[in-house]
C-alpha cells in the first residue's frame, strides 16, 4: 500500500527526489485522484546568471504566486513553463547546473492549502526561502537544503485550493476477516496486524476535527488501540491523535449482510465531507491453499484468525461441503480411509478435519475449482487453483495388450501454458507407482520399476496380467529444471546417495511375476561434487491401461429383417480397439448361444445349425423367415484353440465354459461372443404427428403447403415405396334459435398419392390440393330435405364441381403403407395428426374492396362482423345453417364456401343479388311511392329470409294497404332489413 506522512515526504516520480512541504491536513483516500493537465503558458530558455521572477495567476482570478531564483553560480540552462486551470495546480519548472538560490513567495492568496515542491536528482546546493499567508497571518519562513557538488536541480511550485484535499469518492471494500488479507475501510493505508480489527487509521495533524459514523447496524464504532476501548460512533480528537490511536472498528455477526455506514468529518472552518463505506461479515471456510497439482491434496478449515471463535456448539451439527466449480479435477477425499467421495459431502462439523480437497485428474490448463460449505443455512465458499503438472507424460497409445510396447513422450510445461521438449541431455526419474507388477519400464535393453539420471528415451512394456482382465498403471516422471550446475563439478558419486523419491512398496517381500523377481528400490539422485544446486524438481503423470485382447464378433448388417443373411466378422481385438485379422487357416469353435430360435449358422460349405466346431471363415447368419415379436435379439459365442505359441496363448487368460442353446460342451475357452438383431421392419410417420403445430389457410386465401415425412425403419434391401394418403374431415354440429338438436354436417376429403426412398432414408410428399388427387365425402350439407346433393341428413355428394383447386379443412388423419420392390408389404402405419383449419383475412379492408359495395358490407358486418373464421380457427356458424362471412344458408355454403372467404363472399353477393331483385319486382306493383330506403330495406329482409312459417308465402318487408299505401308487414319480427339499414346508412 502506498503510504504518506504529511509534514515531510519523500517519492519517487522519474528518477528525481520531491520534498515536500505541506500546511493544511489531507484525508488519504485508497484510490488515487486523477488531475488533468492544464494549459501551457509559457516555454523559453534562459542563458545568463542573474535574478529571474515569474508571477503565476491562480484559478483565472487575481490571485498570484510569486517565485523568485537567482543563480549563484554555474552554467545557467533554464527552462520556465507553467500551467493553469480551475482544480489543477499551476506551476513551474526549471533547471540549472550549478548552485541556485531561490525563494517562493504567495501574495493576494485565498484561505488554502499550498504545496512547494523542490527536489534533485544529483547532489546540488540549493536554499529555499518560502512566505504563505493564511487567514492575513504570515506563517514562519525558510526552508534550507545545502547539498554539495552538481547536478540538475527542479523546482515545483504547487497552489491547491482547501477544497481539492476535501473530495471523496464512494469506495466498496470487502473485508474477508482473514488477518492474512485484511480489507476495509482505510483512510490511512497502514494496518494493525496484531490487533486483527478491520478499519482505517486517520490521517494525523495539528488541526482538530470531529469524525462521526452514521451506521443503522450498531456493529461500526471507533476503538482506541491505545486504552483498547471502544468509543461509539462520533469522536472528537486532532489529527495526530486520530492517526495514533483509533481506528473503525467493525463486528458484524456470522452470516450477516453486508452494512452500509457513512463517515463524516467536520472541519476546524465548519465544512464537512463524507465517505460512504461497506462492510462484510468475517469470513469462516477456507482452504489452507490457493494453488493444488496433481495428487497433491489442500486442507479445508473452518475458523478465523481475526475473532475468537467459540465452535463447539457447532460440533454436532451437519456440514454440507460441494464442488460446484471443477468438480471434473477435484474430489473431497478421506484422509484416512484414502476414499474419495466425490463433489459433495454431508458429515457432522467436526469430522471436518479427516478430510481434504485433493486434484485426482490432470489438467493441462489452470482450472479455478470453487467449494462451498454451508451450515446451519451460513453458506461460505473458497477458491483453489488446479495447476497441471510441469512435465507433461503422454504414452500413445493409453491402452495396451500384454506384449505391447509403447514411447514415451515428456514435454515441459512453461508458466503461460505452452509445451516444448526438454533440452538434450536433460536427466529424468521414471518411476512405476501403481500396477508396477505388470508393466516395466523400458530404457536401454533394461527393464525396471524406476530408472535415475536417464534422458528422454524410455518406453513402457507391458507384461502379463496372469488372471487379471485388465490393470491400471500409474507411471510417474520427475526432473530438475532452474539447474545451475557448474560443467566442472557435474560429477556422480553412486557411493553417496540420497533417497528422494518416496516410491511405495507393494509388499516388503520380493514379489515373483511373469518369470522373475520384482522388488522395489529406493530412488537415488546423484550427489553434487564441488557445488552447484540443481534448482527445483518438478513431476508429471501418466495413467495407462493394460488389457488382455478378446475376440470380436459382429453381425454385419448388425440388423436384420426376418429371412435375411448376414456376415459374422471375427477378429482379434487388442487392448487400444485395434483390430486385427486372423490366418485364413484359422479354425473357429462357433454356436449360438441366445435367440437360438431366430435364425442359424452357415458355414462356407453350406451347412447351417446352431453349432460347428473347427470351422474356418467366412461364417454367416441366416435369420429365421418370421419372428414372434417386434424384434429379437441373437447371440454367438466364437472361440479359438489354445495352440503352442499361438497367438492367443500369449496375449490371453482361460475362461470357463458354458452349455447355452444345445447340450454343447464347448472345447475352446479363449472365446468372444457378439450380437445382432432381427426386427420387423418398422414404419414411422414422422410428420405429421399429434403433436405438430395447425395448418393454416392463409388470409389471401391459399391452401397451406403441407409437406408430409415417413421412414422405414430395420429395412436396406433396396427401394421402398409409400402409398400415402391425408384425409381432411370434419363434424360440424348444428342446432335452431331454441337449442334444438339437428343433424351435423360431415365432411370428408382424402388426397392420395405414393412416395419413394431407398433403404431407410426418409421420404417426403406434398400433399396436393387438387381435384384429380382426391377423394370426396360429403354429408347432410344443409338439415333439412329436399331433392338436391346433399340436402337431408342422409345425401351426400361425393364429387368436387367447384373448379380444379380444393379448399377444405378439419381433422388430419394419415395413412402410410411401405412396400418393396416387387409390391410385398413391408409395413402399414395410421396417425390421427394434427388440425388444418382458416386464418381471417385481418385487413378488413381487402374483404369491403373485394366486396365492391356497400350494401354488401352492411350484410357483412350484421351477418358476421366480417369474419370467415371464430377464435377456434373454424367457419363462423348461425342457426340453422349459415356458414362464414356471408352466413349462407339457403342454398346451403359449398365445402370452398365453407374454407374460402372469397368464394363464400361471392355466394353472398350473388344471393343478394337475387334477392333485391324479387324486392324490386315486388315493389313495382306499386311504384309510385318506392323510395330508395323501402327498397333496400326490403332488400335486406329478403336476404335473411321471409316464408310464411303457416301458409309458406313469400314475405316482404312491405306489404301493399289499399288505404294507407306500402305499410311495414306484421309479419316481419326480427328487424333484420332495419339493422342493416341503419349499418349502410353509416357507410354512405
Amino acid at each position: 500500500m502506498e503510504r504518506k506522512v504529511f509534514l515531510f515526504f519523500i517519492v519517487l516520480f522519474l528518477g528525481i527526489s520531491i520534498h515536500t512541504i505541506s500546511l493544511y491536513p489531507q484525508v488519504k483516500i485508497k484510490e488515487k485522484v486523477e488531475i488533468s493537465p492544464g494549459k501551457k503558458l509559457q516555454n523559453k530558455t534562459v542563458n545568463q546568471l542573474g535574478k529571474y521572477n515569474c508571477d503565476l495567476g491562480w484559478d483565472n482570478q487575481s490571485h498570484n504566486l510569486k517565485f523568485t531564483y537567482e543563480l549563484v553560480s554555474g552554467e545557467p540552462d533554464v527552462s520556465i513553463y507553467a500551467t493553469i486551470g480551475c482544480w489543477n495546480p499551476s506551476w513551474t519548472s526549471y533547471s540549472v547546473t550549478g548552485n541556485i538560490t531561490a525563494t517562493v513567495e504567495i501574495t493576494n492568496a485565498p484561505d488554502g492549502y499550498y504545496e512547494f515542491h523542490y527536489g534533485v536528482d544529483t547532489n546540488v546546493a540549493v536554499t529555499i526561502h518560502h512566505k504563505y499567508y493564511i487567514d492575513d497571518s504570515l506563517y514562519a519562513e525558510g526552508e534550507t537544503t545545502g547539498i554539495d557538488a552538481f547536478g540538475s536541480f527542479y523546482i515545483n511550485c504547487c497552489l491547491l485550493s482547501t477544497q481539492f484535499f476535501r473530495y471523496f469518492t464512494l469506495q466498496d471494500f470487502h473485508s474477508t476477516g482473514n488477518c492474512n488479507n485484511p480489507l476495509g475501510i482505510e483512510i490511512e493505508p497502514d494496518y494493525d496486524n496484531n490487533l486483527c480489527y478491520k478499519g482505517s487509521y486517520l490521517w494525523n495533524a495539528s488541526m482538530p476535527v470531529n469524525v462521526s459514523i452514521n451506521d443503522e447496524s450498531g456493529h461500526i464504532k471507533f476503538f482506541n488501540k491505545k486504552t483498547n476501548t471502544i468509543h461509539g460512533t462520533s469522536i472528537s480528537a486532532d489529527y495526530l491523535s486520530l492517526n495514533s490511536d483509533y481506528i473503525i472498528y467493525s463486528d458484524l455477526p456470522l452470516g450477516a449482510d453486508r452494512q452500509r455506514a457513512e463517515v463524516t468529518f467536520e472541519w476546524y472552518d465548519s465544512t464537512e465531507t463524507r465517505e460512504t463505506y461497506f462492510f462484510y461479515p468475517p469470513g469462516l471456510f477456507y482452504l489452507d491453499e490457493d494453488q493444488i497439482e496433481y495428487l497433491k491434496t489442500c486442507s479445508m478449515y473452518f475458523d478465523n484468525d481475526c475473532y475468537p471463535l467459540d465452535l463447539s456448539d457447532l460440533e454436532n451439527d451437519r456440514l454440507n461441503i460441494s464442488i460446484i466449480q471443477g468438480s471434473e479435477y477435484v474430489s473431497v477425499i478421506n484422509d484416512y480411509t484414502q476414499q474419495v467421495t466425490g463433489d459433495n459431502i454431508t458429515i457432522a462439523f467436526d469430522s471436518l478435519y479427516y478430510f481434504s480437497l485433493i486434484n485426482d485428474v490432470v489438467s493441462d490448463n489452470n482450472i479455478v475449482a470453487i467449494i462451498r460449505s454451508e451450515i446451519n443455512g451460513l453458506v461460505q465458499t473458497d477458491t483453489v487453483i488446479v495447476t497441471p503438472p510441469k512435465i507433461k507424460v503422454i504414452v500413445e497409445p493409453a491402452e495396451l495388450s500384454p506384449g505391447d510396447t509403447t514411447r514415451i513422450i515428456l514435454l515441459k510445461r512453461y508458466d503461460d501454458g505452452t509445451y516444448a521438449s526438454f533440452p538434450e541431455g536433460q536427466l529424468f526419474y521414471p518411476d512405476l507407482t501403481a500396477g508396477y507388477d505388470y508393466a516395466s519400464i523400458l530404457y536401454n535393453g533394461e527393464m525396471e520399476d524406476y530408472f535415475y539420471d536417464v534422458p528422454d528415451s524410455l518406453k513402457l512394456f507391458a507384461d502379463n496380467l496372469g488372471e487379471l482382465d485388465s490393470v491400471e498403471v500409474m507411471l510417474r516422471v520427475g526432473t530438475y529444471i532452474n539447474t545451475e550446475i557448474p560443467v566442472s563439478v557435474l560429477q556422480i558419486d553412486r557411493e553417496k546417495t540420497e533417497r528422494v523419491l518416496k516410491i511405495p512398496l507393494a509388499n516388503d517381500e520380493a514379489i515373483p511375476i511373469n518369470n522373475k523377481v520384482k522388488k522395489k528400490k529406493d530412488g537415488i539422485k546423484p550427489k553434487l561434487i564441488g557445488g552447484g544446486s540443481w534448482g527445483e524438481y518438478v513431476e508429471g503423470f501418466a495413467k495407462v491401461i493394460i488389457k488382455k485382447p478378446t475376440i470380436y464378433v459382429a453381425f454385419n448388417p448388425d440388423t436384420l429383417n426376418p429371412g435375411d443373411t448376414a456376415d459374422v466378422i471375427i477378429k482379434l481385438k487388442e487392448a487400444d480397439g485395434t483390430l486385427l485379422d486372423f490366418p485364413p487357416e484359422q479354425l473357429f469353435e462357433v454356436g449360438v448361444i441366445g435367440g437360438c430360435e431366430y435364425g442359424k449358422i452357415l458355414t462356407s460349405d453350406n451347412r447351417t445349425d446352431l453349432y460347428f466346431k473347427d470351422i474356418q471363415q467366412p461364417v454367416r447368419f441366416i435369420a429365421a423367415d418370421s419372428i414372434d415379436a417386434d424384434s429379437a435379439i441373437v447371440q454367438l459365442r466364437v472361440g479359438i484353440p489354445e495352440e503352442e505359441n499361438s497367438l492367443a496363448k500369449k496375449k490371453s487368460a482361460k475362461v470357463g465354459s458354458n452349455n447355452y442353446c444345445l447340450a454343447v460342451n464347448y472345447n475352446y475357452e479363449f472365446y468372444g461372443t457378439g450380437k445382432g438383431n432381427i426386427k420387423l421392419p418398422e414404419l414411422v410417420i414422422i410428420y405429421p404427428t399429434k403433436d405438430s403445430p395447425e395448418e393454416m389457410i392463409t388470409i389471401e386465401p391459399r391452401m397451406p403447403e403441407v409437406k408430409c415425412k415417413a421412414r422405414l425403419k430395420n429395412y436396406k434391401k433396396g427401394i421402398v415405396t409409400f402409398e400415402w394418403e391425408y384425409w381432411v374431415s370434419y363434424e360440424m354440429k348444428r342446432w335452431t334459435i331454441k337449442k334444438d338438436t339437428l343433424c351435423s354436417r360431415f365432411g370428408r376429403t382424402k388426397f392420395k398419392g405414393k412416395s419413394y426412398s431407398y433403404n431407410e432414408q426418409t421420404t417426403n410428399w406434398s400433399v396436393p390440393f387438387f381435384k384429380d388427387s382426391a377423394d370426396f365425402n360429403y354429408k347432410a350439407i344443409r338439415h333439412s330435405y329436399r331433392n338436391l346433393p346433399g340436402y337431408g341428413c342422409d345425401k351426400e355428394i361425393n364429387e368436387w364441381i367447384e373448379g380444379n383447386d380444393v379448399f377444405t379443412g378439419g381433422n388430419v388423419f394419415v395413412q402410410v403403407t411401405a412396400k418393396d420392390k416387387n409390391g410385398k408389404q413391408l409395413g402399414f402405419k395410421q396417425v390421427n395428426a394434427n388440425n388444418l383449419l382458416g386464418e381471417n383475412q385481418t385487413d378488413l379492408n381487402t374483404i369491403y374492396n373485394y366486396a365492391a359495395s356497400k350494401e354488401i358490407e352492411a350484410i357483412l358486418r350484421q351477418e358476421s362482423r366480417t369474419r370467415q373464421f371464430n377464435g377456434n380457427h373454424w367457419p363462423i356458424y348461425g342457426p340453422p345453417n349459415g356458414y362464414g362471412l356471408m352466413q349462407l344458408d339457403n342454398p346451403a355454403a359449398t365445402e370452398k364456401q365453407l374454407w374460402d372467404w372469397k368464394s363464400n363472399l361471392d355466394a353472398g353477393k350473388q344471393l343478394y343479388a337475387k334477392k333485391k331483385n324479387l324486392a324490386v319486382n315486388f315493389l313495382d306493383t306499386h311504384p309510385d311511392s318506392v323510395t330508395t330506403e323501402m327498397e333496400l330495406k326490403c332488400a335486406f329482409q329478403k336476404y335473411n329470409g321471409g316464408v310464411d312459417p303457416e301458409t309458406g308465402s313469400a314475405i316482404f318487408y312491405w306489404k301493399w294497404d289499399e288505404k294507407n299505401g306500402w305499410i311495414k308487414d306484421d309479419r316481419i319480427t326480427n328487424g333484420y332489413g332495419d339493422a342493416v339499414w341503419v349499418i349502410y346508412e353509416t357507410l354512405k
